[in-house]
């Protein structure tokens, strides 16, 4: 059996000894701050799958029918990136939802169902979609995120401004045989009904768009979209025209 008696010298080793342990301990302690920084960028990855999927569950509920699921999930997709847009790698995930929510309320005005109040929501959602664009329509966010390229905006609004066009106005037939009313005064009527409200979208989305001019300078739009605006005008040309 051996013993040990502590010795003046052996303090001092020892304390020389600690000081180096010490040493070891800050690599383990930065090791693993370095660890954790890894680990911020995992939550972040999580983040990023979990809108994307929530984004897609929400679009096979409305294939398989379920609207009401379907509003919810994209709703809460609008939600997350609201909460979480500074840990998002893209910043489209509230326009593409927007996007589907107007699209689904159209549907819904095809086929005659909630007319009214389809139309409110139409309405509604597509004016919450140009709010979006106006605010985040850019090519990069100040954390680095992706946003919203002007390509993207145009295409986006385009293809909804041709479902207003076409959608709402063949509304006007299944109306008529929902009522029960087939007179071409009644048809006039919810014609006239339906351009109205189609001229709504029509003149927020040129609004938002339009471009300067010297002679109305301080009027523009709040994004500004030359050939977004021109094409939107150029449409609503060729609908009044038919």
């Amino acid at each position: 059996l051996t013993h040990y008696y502590i010795t003046m010298s052996d303090y001092e080793y020892s304390e020389e000894d600690s000081y180096h342990y010490s040493d070891g301990d800050d690599d383990y302690d930065q090791e693993m701050s370095d660890n954790g920084g890894g680990s911020d960028e995992e939550m972040a990855d999580d983040i990023n799958i979990q809108i994307e999927n929530a984004y897609y569950e929400a679009k096979q509920f409305r294939d398989d029918g379920m609207s009401t699921e379907s509003i919810q999930l994209f709703e809460d997709v609008i939600v997350m990136q609201n909460e979480r847009g500074d840990e998002l790698k893209q910043l489209k995930w509230t326009f593409k939802a927007l996007k589907q929510l107007v699209k689904m309320h159209l549907q819904r005005q095809a086929m005659g169902s909630g007319c009214e109040q389809g139309i409110q929501a139409t309405l509604k959602y597509y004016n919450r979609l140009l709010d979006y664009i106006s605010e985040n329509a850019s090519s990069s966010s100040p954390n680095g995120a992706q946003g919203l390229t002007p390509n993207e905006v145009e295409k986006g609004i385009t293809s909804l401004l041709e479902r207003v066009s076409s959608l709402t106005i063949s509304h006007t037939s299944s109306s008529m045989v929902m009522i029960g009313r087939d007179t071409a005064s009644d048809e006039k009527l919810l014609r006239d009904e339906n351009m109205r409200h189609i001229l709504l979208v029509y003149e927020a989305t040129l609004r938002v768009f339009k471009p300067s001019t010297e002679k109305e300078i301080g009027q523009e739009g709040i994004c500004i979209n030359d050939r977004l605006w021109f094409k939107t005008n150029l449409k609503l040309g060729q609908l009044l025209y038919e």
